[in-house]
């Protein structure tokens, strides 16, 4: 009882994360739509259905999760106008059934990345993808023959996995690791204490990571894996490690980072607002992240900014009465990814933020942005 307990806690925690109150499901029917931002030539939505994606293997489909059963998400590809789509994780015995989920691209397109529940986990709220409590590492082929565990965890409730992501050059993988679950009552520990991990990847008939290093900049705190930059030097992230001194309230904390790991130069690239997933563009000079600044009433939206945090600009206007894209309902702008060639972003919008319900549209770039 104890166990499942702290598990629906921490699953509690996280989905309050960003203190905002969505209202009703986003059912405005539009397949397209054509926005007054200047950045943004056009909106369409790709599925009414889906979760968190990854757009980075060139010549390959989107990776995307999504809902098949009440918190249970399953691997799937699709084209980027959300035809052809396939389960990759749906049929492999190799994996528990609870949720997989979280997927990303090696860029030589041979294998897939995501976070699996593990088979002795508590079943509920705590099992979507977002949350990543009691997951382990795994990797997989497209065609969903062969999947391969990367990275181990007990059966503690104290721990997890979230958001890996491949280096540009495929080289290198990054996640996120938990080793001590959520408490309200602990410093920055609302979300639990995790830590940034970074491996060399190296593939082969059986891939497997070697030389894992763990980073924790500010101390003991939540860190959400954002990847690497082009080069490998900085690896950007989300935490609250800053919450105190930037007087920013319980699940209202988290901010944008980049860590140089060649020099553990520390440089903070938000402070306003609750900011989280970040997306660096192929070729390394933009970032996309969701923020929550300038927005009255819940939800988040989507903004563009130089890798150094210089230039931010707003992108969407989801949650802005009179913009095209307000639908008038809240919704959550959270994971996101840019095509190969770095003029679309798709995007995961959460019409509810307890239960991650969401959909996926296209947002093709202006040649301004």
């Amino acid at each position: 009882m104890k166990r499942t307990f702290f598990i629906v806690l921490a699953a509690v925690v996280v989905l309050v994360g960003m203190f905002i109150w969505l209202r009703n499901r986003r059912t405005d029917g539009t397949v397209s739509v054509q926005t007054g931002s200047l950045l943004i030539a056009k909106i369409s939505t790709v599925r009414k259905s889906g979760g968190r994606v990854d757009w980075s293997a060139p010549n390959k489909p989107v990776a995307f999760d999504k809902e098949v059963g009440k918190n249970h998400y399953e691997v799937f590809t699709m084209n980027p106008d959300g035809s052809a789509e396939q389960c990759v994780t749906c049929n492999n015995i190799s994996l528990a059934h609870l949720s997989n989920g979280n997927p990303a691209w090696n860029p030589n397109g041979k294998w897939i990345a995501f976070q699996m529940v593990k088979a002795t986990a508590a079943t509920g709220a705590s099992n979507t993808p977002g949350i990543g409590v009691q997951s382990e590492l795994w990797i997989i082929t497209p065609d969903g023959t062969k999947a391969v565990k990367l990275v181990s965890t007990d059966n503690s409730p104290d721990v997890g996995i979230l958001h890996p992501h491949f280096s540009p050059d495929g080289t290198k993988l990054a996640w996120s690791q938990m080793y001590q679950r959520s408490n309200i009552f602990g410093k920055n520990q609302e979300y639990g204490y995790w830590q940034l991990k970074v491996a060399d990847f190296v593939d082969g008939t059986t891939p497997y990571v070697t030389n894992i290093k763990s980073y924790a900049p500010g101390g003991s705190a939540f860190y959400e894996n954002h990847g690497l930059s082009p080069d490998n030097q900085w690896l950007y992230f989300t935490s609250n490690m800053r919450a105190k001194q930037q007087h920013k309230g319980l699940y209202a904390d988290n901010d944008i980072y980049r860590l140089n790991l060649n020099t553990d130069s520390l440089e903070q690239l938000t402070t306003i607002g609750y900011n989280e997933h970040a997306e660096i563009s192929p070729d390394g000079t933009t970032i996309v992240w969701m923020s929550s600044r300038d927005i009255k009433g819940g939800g988040t939206d989507y903004w563009l900014m130089n890798t150094d945090g210089s230039n931010k600009r707003r992108l969407t206007y989801f949650n802005t009465p009179g913009h095209s894209e307000y639908s008038g309902a809240r919704v959550v702008a959270a994971d996101s990814a840019w095509s190969p060639d770095g003029s679309k972003i798709m995007v995961y919008l959460q019409t509810n933020l307890f239960t991650q319900v969401g959909m996926i549209d296209l947002i093709t770039l202006s040649s301004h942005y």
